[in-house]
């Protein structure tokens, strides 16, 4: 890994005891980026804007606004600054900050306009990048930008980063039970609060699912849910298996 980087993290040390998370900020960023990323001295980084540190572990982030990615990527430096970034750090990021004002401004200052015929292949780069290099972050605007860092940073406070919780597209609750109801067909969570009210376990649904006509006005679903319920789950196969 990078000297730089190593160095940053010893630094954490020095006080006598070990601080989770470290986030530091290029001296050539705005200041007020860096106050409201909570970050009171900026430094020296020799790639990427933001870095991250945990435990030996790197994020660095390269932010580019909009007009920042089109100079860049005209002069041929935004590819070499996010490869040379990602040889540096564990995760690099590419973070894109749209800039709503400049529209506003119009004239000169509306680079959306004035290079608008460059911006179908700037996203075709990017869109390349993201699959080939690093992820790529779109932000609508600096206050935008500002709090995906932010949520970047807490996630790896929690050791939340790079973990994600699957769910069926028929799941809203985290309710074990419950999930386990809403996967059987025609029940909702509606459906799964009341069968769970009414019964006891699925051997008690199942030997009592006739009561299903009580709770349910359509029929239709209550047959549904009664023959899923009685079905042989390994249908087509030897019962001797």
């Amino acid at each position: 890994m990078n000297t730089e980087y190593t160095n940053l993290y010893e630094s954490v040390f020095l006080s006598g005891f070990m601080v989770d998370v470290e986030m530091s900020v290029d001296i050539h960023e705005p200041k007020w980026l860096a106050e409201r990323l909570g970050v009171e001295k900026q430094v020296h980084l020799s790639n990427g804007d933001i870095l991250i540190e945990k435990n030996g572990e790197t994020w660095g982030i390269e932010r580019k606004t909009w007009t920042d990615a089109l100079n860049s990527w005209m002069k041929k430096r935004l590819e070499k600054q996010v490869v040379e970034l990602s040889s540096v750090v564990d995760h690099a990021f590419l973070l894109i900050q749209h800039e709503p004002e400049r529209r506003l401004q119009g004239g000169n200052s509306n680079t959306y306009e004035r290079f608008k015929r460059h911006t179908p292949n700037l996203k075709r780069h990017l869109n390349r990048l993201c699959a080939e290099v690093c992820p790529v972050i779109y932000c609508d605007d600096a206050s935008i930008a500002v709090k995906e860092i932010m949520r970047l940073k807490e996630r790896i406070e929690q050791d939340k980063f790079g973990s994600v919780t699957i769910y069926d597209h028929n799941v809203r609750h985290q309710d074990p039970t419950l999930q386990f109801l809403m996967s059987v067909p025609r029940v909702g969570i509606t459906r799964a609060k009341n069968i769970k009210q009414r019964f006891v376990s699925l051997k008690d649904l199942i030997e009592r699912s006739h009561e299903l006509n009580q709770m349910i006005r359509n029929k239709g679903d209550v047959e549904h849910i009664q023959q899923f319920l009685a079905a042989e789950w390994l249908e087509g196969e030897s019962k001797d298996r």
